[in-house]
């Protein structure tokens, strides 16, 4: 996380400098006094990257089956209350963590109901309650994440930087005074956690076949 932080500062320092107005870093590339882009970087760092891991994959075959196959059972979701509980706590404590990533959580999550399963014999075989408690780490991690950039101004995750990033282009510096200064946009973005969270359940239920 340190050294991804000192390329960013050193890709930051390239254009023109804001004290003398001298060329920095250009290299006599004209296209480069205004520095490195922003939606270029981003497309390089995450759009790029995916498309050639994609490239690199087989097509795969949908699964065909019923949606009502899908849907957890009475017993699997009384077997997910704690697991998810848990799970929950773990995600968002470790957002509040600048640099940890959405790995982390996800396999301590893991590693934390195995170890308190009567059964840990039956993790990595399918248990219901291995895949929820990672999938439940990672939302809340991603949720858990927005905390240090709203109200300290810190990004968590590579995405929450974008997402900053995105803030200060358009003026706004993400930190204690943007709860004063724009109350309209940080409950907005606050909202939009639960309109996105009921989004994905209409879109995943209906096309789970697809995703599998």
């Amino acid at each position: 996380a340190l050294l991804m932080t000192v390329i960013g500062l050193l890709l930051a320092m390239i254009g023109l400098d804001p004290v003398r107005g001298a060329p920095r870093f250009t290299f006599g590339v004209e296209e480069l006094f205004d520095g490195v882009g922003f939606v270029p970087v981003v497309m390089g760092l995450f759009g790029v990257a995916e498309l050639l891991l994609a490239a690199e994959k087989l097509q795969a075959r949908m699964i065909e089956a019923e949606l009502k196959n899908w849907m957890p059972t009475g017993q699997e979701i009384r077997q997910c209350v704690a697991p998810i509980g848990r799970s929950t706590v773990v995600g968002f404590v470790l957002g509040l963590i600048p640099g940890v990533g959405s790995i982390v959580p996800t396999f301590m999550a893991y590693v934390l109901e195995k170890r308190v399963s009567k059964n840990p014999e039956r993790f990595g075989k399918g248990a219901v309650e291995g895949v929820a408690s990672a999938e439940t780490a990672n939302n809340s991690y991603a949720n858990g994440a927005m905390v240090p950039l709203l109200s300290l101004g810190i990004p968590s995750s590579p995405t929450i930087a974008v997402l900053m990033g995105a803030f200060i282009i358009h003026g706004l510096q993400p930190g204690p005074f943007l709860f004063k200064e724009r109350p309209d946009l940080v409950w907005t973005v606050i909202a939009s956690f639960f309109v996105g969270n009921v989004l994905l359940l209409i879109l995943n239920l209906p096309l789970v076949g697809m995703w599998a």
